[in-house]
């Protein structure tokens, strides 16, 4: 029934057509027009099949428009321009990295135009700008990512980074402490205030953030501990400074429990114990220390503490104390020099030569060489006192806090070196050897090349010359004989 319907329908169509051309060709006529300097003349039959025509193409060309939709056709260039924008930010980083910063520059114009809100094209035009030394551009492009969501906390770290070369450290902080409000989880954020805040001096500030770092998984035990005792013992370091003594205990006795080794931090802590009049408290906590690292400090102040007794139950102490397991070289070292400068106070002469006959002559600084000399002239030994001088004159200098980072030395710890900025970086090494007079030098080479070779043919005796001072206001000059091969000559002719 439908499809006899359908054919009924084409056969009306079909003779409404037919009609229609019918009733056209009894009606002939003429359609002509004028435009623009053209006459256009068409019979009236063919004026209107062209009209239908045009119809059908302009409802073909609304069906196909509705279908499609204009939003997917723009759609279609938005996506040919965002794939465009990301090769152009693609090949502008690439440029970065290889340090073509006009490519850069141009590559970000084109990103930036293809891509106006991605924050990727802002990092690129203020990385090129950095590169190229225009500080104003990079802080122009580093104020634009600021009011992008996306960039704000990358911002903020460009932000800090300037500031930070041009030695605005509380800049920094203020830009570290905004990005922390962003992201109080990102490591470089956490890191960057816990230095800011050491460099500063804002000692709670840096406990804060290192318990963050704790608590993310940031840093290691080991790490952590070390970096608060250290944050610790320069907190009570500024306590102490501000008169606050209940507070600087409590801080350097925090710090004293995770790093014993810390002698400037020990130091204090004894010093505010006695003062406090916890004297049965700051010995033990002498002793600790000492047993951690004898600095020759933490001997000096066990020495003041103990100025009562006498030198040989002092030589015996301190034999008890440090004659154990020291842990580590630097220590061990020193708690010999210790013992044997308790010996020779206490009049011990042959327990000081056998503890000195232990430490290699590598290992001898001008302070042990110190100790030979004073060991010899308490023997009566002249030659051996002025063998020993010549030694010291020429070893290495005493130790002191030397910085890992810049080499600075200091005879006092600090928790941030001064120069660098470096957070404990400081180490107790020697320094360079001393530096002799021609005289003492040949003296010295001939000394330890001596005592490095057995003894060889005597040579010639030479002549050298030494400014022998005879009083306070005058000197001459005594030429005697000195043979350079017998060390035991030079040691008698030196003055």
């Amino acid at each position: 029934m439908l499809r006899l319907a359908r054919y009924f329908l084409i056969l009306l169509v079909a003779m409404g057509i037919a009609f229609a051309g019918a009733w056209l060709a009894d009606r002939p006529g003429m359609i002509r027009a004028d435009w623009g300097g053209y006459r256009i003349e068409t019979s009236a039959a063919a004026a209107l099949i062209l009209l239908m025509l045009f119809s059908v193409v302009l409802a073909g060309a609304v069906i196909i428009i509705r279908k499609v939709r204009p939003a997917a056709l723009l759609g279609l260039k938005k996506s040919y321009d965002r794939e465009r924008g990301y090769k152009a930010l693609s090949q502008g980083l690439i440029a970065i990295a290889a340090g073509d910063v006009a490519s850069a520059e141009r590559l970000g114009k084109r990103a930036q135009r293809l891509l106006p809100d991605d924050g990727a094209t802002l990092v690129l035009t203020a990385q090129a700008a950095e590169q190229r030394g225009d500080r104003r551009g990079a802080q122009k492009a580093l104020a634009s990512m600021m009011q992008n969501s996306e960039t704000r906390l990358l911002a903020l770290r460009g932000l800090m980074s300037v500031a930070m070369r041009e030695g605005d450290r509380d800049g920094a902080r203020t830009h570290v402490a905004e990005a922390y409000k962003l992201n109080s989880r990102s490591p470089w954020v956490l890191e960057a205030m816990f230095t800011l805040s050491c460099e500063t001096g804002h000692w709670g500030a840096a406990l804060d953030a290192l318990k963050a770092q704790q608590k993310q998984n940031i840093i290691d035990g080991p790490t952590f501990r070390r970096r608060r005792a250290v944050v610790l013992a320069a907190q009570a370091n500024q306590l102490e400074q501000d008169g606050d003594a209940q507070s600087t205990i409590t801080s350097a006795q925090n710090a004293f429990r995770l790093a014993p080794d810390l002698s400037d931090n020990a130091i204090r802590l004894v010093n505010q114990l006695v003062e406090d009049r916890q004297k049965r408290k700051a010995r033990k906590t002498l002793d600790q220390a000492l047993q951690a690292f004898p600095h020759p400090d933490l001997v000096a102040l066990d020495r003041d503490l103990m100025r009562d007794e006498k030198p040989g139950q002092r030589f015996k102490r301190i034999e008890k104390l440090l004659g154990g397991n020291i842990v580590g070289a630097t220590a061990q070292r020193e708690a010999l020099l210790a013992r044997v400068d308790a010996a020779v106070a206490g009049g011990l002469k042959s327990q000081a030569a056998e503890l000195l006959k232990t430490l290699p002559a590598g290992d001898r600084t001008a302070r042990a060489w110190r100790l030979l000399e004073g060991l010899a002239r308490a023997e009566g030994d002249a030659d051996k006192a002025r063998e020993a001088m010549l030694h010291a004159a020429a070893a290495p200098r005493d130790p002191e806090w030397v910085c890992r980072s810049c080499a600075r030395h200091s005879s006092t710890w600090d928790a941030v070196c001064p120069a660098c900025h470096a957070i404990d970086s400081q180490d107790w090494r020697a320094g360079e050897r001393g530096h002799l007079g021609p005289a003492e030098a040949a003296a010295a080479a001939t000394v330890e090349a001596s005592s490095a070779k057995p003894a060889k043919r005597r040579t010639s005796l030479v002549d050298v010359t030494y400014d022998v001072p005879d009083d306070e206001d005058s000197q001459e000059v005594d030429r005697q004989k000195v043979d350079p091969e017998d060390p035991q000559s030079m040691a008698r002719q030196t003055p």
